[in-house]
């Protein structure tokens, strides 16, 4: 796996592309994965989620590879990852959904913080708004 998912191919031949991106603290880290992405030489559009931690990548595959797109991102200092692992499957028998309501969050990164240890902990497979 490469950690990229082509996820359409329009009739210009611009495909978009979802990347996992680790290590963003804040929005100025979202800016400046954005502002390296749409310097590549092919990228049409970068749009970088906060929350999902996640690259969506309009590109031209004629001028630029999934990799090197990877690469750029690397290169600034961020990690990328595999997008492709958090696909959920259906809920197995003696498995049960908990809705758990968290107070005193005041931004992004605290819902992060609170998700990847949640995420973490032993036994839980599913958090977040999914």
């Amino acid at each position: 796996m490469n950690g990229t998912t082509t996820i359409e191919r329009t009739e210009n031949a611009i495909e978009t592309t979802v990347i996992g991106i680790t290590g963003m603290h804040c929005a100025s880290c979202v800016a400046t994965v954005e502002k390296t992405l749409k310097k590549v030489e092919g990228v049409s559009s970068a749009v970088v989620n906060f929350a999902s931690e996640k690259a969506y990548v309009d590109f031209d595959p004629e001028q630029v590879a999934q990799e090197e797109l990877r690469e750029a991102i690397e290169k600034t200092g961020y990690g990328t990852s595999d997008t492709e692992a958090e696909s959920v499957s259906a809920q197995p028998e003696g498995e049960q959904e908990v809705t758990l309501k968290i107070g005193g969050m005041t931004c992004a990164s605290c819902a992060q913080t609170i998700e990847k240890a949640l995420k973490k902990t032993e036994g839980v497979l599913v958090t977040g708004n999914s």
